[in-house]
Order: C-alpha cells, then structure tokens, then sequence
C-alpha cells in the first residue's frame, strides 16, 4: 500500500500523539479489562502503523496484541485487516474480515467500502446476519448478475424492514425488469415513486414500463409525478405531451 504524504506527514510531526497513546496504554494496564483492551487495540494499531510506513514486512508486536485481544474485543480485527491490505496479503484480510463481520456488524459498512464488488463478503454478512436489511440488500447486489431471482427475493426481504426506502424499490423494479416480471417492475417503481426516491427515477422508470404496457393513463400520472419531483423536466414534458396529443 502507497502512503499519503499527509499520513507521513501526520506521522512524523505526531509525537504527542503516540505519546498519548502509549500513556493510554500504561494507564489501562491499570483499570478494567475493557480499558486494557482498548489500550492494547490503540498500541497494536500504532505498531502496525509503523510498520506500513516503515515498510516492514511483518511486524510480530502489533500482530500479536490484537490477534490477543480480537477474541473478546472484534473491533482489533479492523487493524489486522487493514495492516493484511497494506503488504498486500488479500487472503490474510479476508480472513480478518470474515471474523470482524461475524462479532461486528456495525462494521459491515466499513468492509463493504473496502470490498464492494466481492460477493463472498456479502455472503458472509449475509449468512452471520440473515435478519438485518443490509445483508440482504448487500447480498442481492452482489446476485443480480449470476442469479436474479434470488436477488429479488433477498430485495422484497430487505424491503419488509425498510418499505420506504425509494431508492432499494427502484433497484427491485429493475430487477424484475431483467426477468421480465413486468407487472411486478411497475409495482416497485410504483412504490419508488410513492416513496420519493432520489432523483425522481421510480416515477420516470414507472411511467415508460406502463407506456410500454400500452397503460396510458397510469403512464400519463406517472411522467405527472415525475415533473412533481423534477419541475421542468423535459424528457417527461416530451413524452407526457406526446400522450396528449394522442387524444
């Protein structure tokens, strides 16, 4: 991994800083386990750190205080995580990975940025936290081009917990779309639009499918709302014009 300037930067004109951590570090040596967790993650990190921009191989120290402390404290599988990426060890990470989503779900979002296109994370969030939406929504993405129709039901279950996310009805009705369940594409950029996704796509989307469908008036309310959410927008004043003048 390449360091920024501003990160070596920051860590050579950062002595406070690492002073701070280590004081944090003898001080929770003292106090509860929690504390003494804490400290050996902020030290392990910092050793890893260190290593990066030294640019060690291996650095035993760090490595040793957070995969100590990762059984009862998830959060250290972060840094060994980032510290597998920084010399390059992907299969190494993924295993870090794999440990942080199963105790830590409120790191999924994290994984994901690192790992957005990889389907076996999303199979992993999935299969540690089959009830949460983003695991399902996550998992759906990462099907809807080797199996469809299982993302869209990964979808309608994410959607039970979130039925007003807009835009998570647009993406189904686009979906349906693929496998040629028309009638059911319209009803979700139906409830996209009843939901104001962002830009205005379930109104636009739902208006051409039911043009297509040959359905005029839902097609005329349709390209309506849209102009509701995008005034003056002019391929639905094109299309809505067009449908009155075939009166």
């Amino acid at each position: 991994m390449i360091l920024s300037k501003r990160m070596k930067y920051f860590w050579k004109f950062s002595g406070l800083f690492r002073l701070a951590l280590l004081a944090m570090t003898i001080w929770g040596l003292s106090c509860t386990p929690t504390l003494v967790n804490i400290a050996k993650v902020n030290l392990g990190n910092l050793l890893l750190t260190r290593g990066l921009l030294r640019g060690e191989p291996v650095n035993s120290d760090g490595i040793r205080l957070l995969k100590e402390v990762a059984p009862i404290y998830p959060q250290a599988y972060w840094g060994l995580a980032f510290y597998s990426q920084g010399i390059g060890n992907r299969l190494e990470q993924t295993s870090y990975l794999v440990e942080l989503l199963r105790y830590r779900f409120d790191r999924a979002i994290l994984v994901r940025v690192i790992r957005p296109d990889d389907p076996e994370m999303a199979m992993v969030a999935w299969e540690y936290h089959p009830e949460r939406s983003f695991s399902q929504f996550w998992l759906g993405e990462a099907l809807i081009g080797s199996d469809p129709k299982r993302a869209a039901v990964l979808y309608q279950e994410g959607l039970e917990q979130v039925p007003f996310d807009g835009e998570r009805w647009v993406e189904l009705g686009w979906i349906y779309r693929r496998i040629d369940l028309l009638e059911d594409a319209l009803l979700a950029y139906r409830e996209g639009c009843r939901w104001k996704d962002r830009g205005g796509n379930g109104c636009w989307q739902a208006g051409q499918l039911a043009q297509q469908m040959g359905r005029i008036g839902e097609a005329r309310y349709f390209y309506e709302e849209t102009l509701q959410q995008i005034p003056g927008y002019t391929p639905a004043l094109e299309r809505l014009n067009s449908l009155h003048n075939l009166n």
